[in-house]
């Protein structure tokens, strides 16, 4: 199943170019804080560079902003069902088991041998009378 996605769903040059500005720079203060290397020069250079693109000529942007929403797109196709999956295998298929070998029957999918399977309410519920004029 293949989706396309209308350039209008796409955030604009600028704000691309400004999140990645500020991205660049988060991972040049905290290489600087962390290890105190020159390479997070190299960070404060690209997000200067992002930053001066995004005020002066988002344009240039267009296309590492479309590589990104590919990248973004393709990463939504895989790993949202490996999360999903996931989820399942490693939550609720124990909970299910653990549940069945304790006896218990929260959908009552047991089959027994009655007469009916309607449940009496306790309370009994509203009053009959409450069910006309409801408004």
């Amino acid at each position: 199943m293949t989706h396309n996605h209308p350039l209008s769903d796409r955030p604009s040059n600028q704000k691309f170019g400004w999140v990645f500005a500020a991205l660049c720079t988060g991972i040049g203060i905290f290489m600087q804080w962390k290890s105190g290397h020159t390479f997070s020069l190299g960070w404060f250079a690209l997000a200067i560079l992002f930053g001066v693109s995004a005020a002066f000529a988002p344009r240039v942007l267009q296309p590492l902003n479309e590589l990104w929403f590919q990248v973004g797109v393709f990463l939504g196709r895989f790993v949202s069902p490996v999360v999903l999956g996931l989820i399942f295998f490693l939550l609720i298929t124990p909970i299910a088991v653990c549940m069945r070998l304790a006896g218990r029957d929260a959908l009552r999918m047991k089959k027994r041998k009655v007469s009916t399977y309607w449940l009496d309410r306790e309370p009994s519920g509203p009053a009959p009378d409450s069910y006309k004029q409801q408004f």
